[in-house]
């Protein structure tokens, strides 16, 4: 019984990992596919509309620091 759930806690945390790093290793940005799918989405913000919404999405932190949000944020159930 332990080794099953240590199995299935390791598939999890392999899961939470990949969710996590599969849309940062996309070509382009998070905000341009996000907000409009292609390159020319990055044209209809301006610079100032762009670092507001990395700030209010934690994009301008450091990949550890987006992270450990990413987790924080799943096992408070922050969807």
């Amino acid at each position: 019984m332990k080794k099953r759930l240590g199995v299935l806690i390791l598939i999890f945390i392999i899961i939470f990992i990949f969710n996590f790093f599969l849309p940062r290793l996309m070509p382009g940005d998070p905000l341009s596919f996000s907000f409009g799918g292609d390159e020319n989405a990055s044209e209809e913000f301006t610079e100032e509309q762009r670092q507001i919404l990395e700030k209010y999405y934690g994009l301008d932190l450091p990949i550890h620091q987006q992270f450990f949000n990413y987790i924080k944020n799943l096992l408070t159930f922050e969807l």
